[in-house]
């Protein structure tokens, strides 16, 4: 049986919960009802989940950040590169928070 890293199963889950974000959603989701396909951001929810459940602070983290950004960056009609360090700037910043205010962390 193949083994799968867990790095590859959360970065393929990040990557489908995009996928989902971008196509799928925005069909169901109507646009005049609370705009909830603004506000249903799974793969913002996904990387909150996965920086606040990892123990140590890993580059692989800020790449699925950085990854993330850059594919919302590409969808956006924004200044490119505002969802990348929109992305970065938060795992950084849970990271820092779980270092000084968790004890066991």
């Amino acid at each position: 049986m193949v083994k799968i890293s867990k790095q590859f199963f959360l970065f393929c889950l990040i990557l489908f919960s995009f996928l989902l974000q971008i196509s799928f959603f925005p069909a169901f989701l109507d646009a005049q009802f609370f705009h909830l396909e603004y506000i249903l951001n799974f793969p913002l929810i996904l990387i909150i989940l996965i920086s606040l459940f990892t123990k140590k602070s890993n580059s692989f983290l800020f790449f699925v950040a950085f990854f993330v950004g850059f594919l919302f960056d590409l969808y956006s009609e924004k200044i490119f590169g505002v969802f990348i360090l929109f992305f970065l700037i938060l795992v950084l910043f849970i990271e820092r928070v779980l270092k000084k205010y968790v004890q066991f962390y």
